[in-house]
């Protein structure tokens, strides 16, 4: 069994442990046949379905939708399945696309999608403030700005504060637009801790 669970059929191959694990398998197993419940399940790119089945192709291995009946060893039943998996990739295109509307609405409202807010900030009834700690936030920023060395900032703050900043997360903390106050193409976004230039 190959569970795919929480990951989309839209996505690379490379990108879907489980069907990576049943290729290789493919390759040296060599099952006689995969079975999944339908194809939209199984892939929802064409480019992508068509890689994995030169793999089956080439080791003799045939699939079956236990839900759906497809046969691809005529041309009819090949262009069955192109029609099928242009429908699923078609839906998950436009699914994709009304996410992209939402979320641009509110980020237009000033909204936060969620996850995990930057060093300094937290989320307040759906908006990124300032959070209680944004004076060390702001005393990393001053620190770096007259010794322009991460590692010192990092080991300045970690002694001060207790933090446990590498250079990676704190380059990444200061990498972050909210700093100065955009997100995701909104310029006025939160509340900026930095201008443009001093960001930049």
């Amino acid at each position: 069994e190959y569970r795919d669970e929480g990951i989309s059929a839209r996505k690379p191959y490379t990108k879907r442990p489980a069907m990576l694990q049943l290729l290789q398998d493919v390759e040296t197993i060599k099952p006689d046949m995969i079975l999944f419940t339908k194809l939209d399940r199984w892939f929802r790119n064409i480019k992508e379905y068509y890689k994995v089945q030169d793999i089956l192709d080439r080791n003799k291995v045939d699939w079956k939708a236990i839900n759906e009946e497809y046969d691809t060893s005529t041309a009819s039943g090949r262009l069955y399945v192109n029609i099928k998996l242009s429908i699923a990739q078609d839906e998950a295109d436009r699914t994709s696309e009304r996410i992209k509307d939402v979320h641009g609405q509110l980020i237009a409202q000033g909204k936060w999608l969620g996850g995990r807010p930057p060093f300094g900030y937290k989320v307040e009834n759906d908006r990124l403030v300032f959070g209680d700690n944004i004076h060390i936030t702001k005393d990393a920023i001053d620190y770096f700005m007259m010794h322009h060395s991460l590692n010192q900032t990092a080991f300045y703050i970690n002694e001060k504060y207790g933090t446990n900043f590498t250079y990676g997360r704190l380059k990444w903390a200061f990498s972050q637009p909210t700093l100065k106050g955009e997100y995701r193409g909104n310029a006025n976004f939160c509340t900026p801790l930095l201008t443009d230039d001093e960001w930049n």
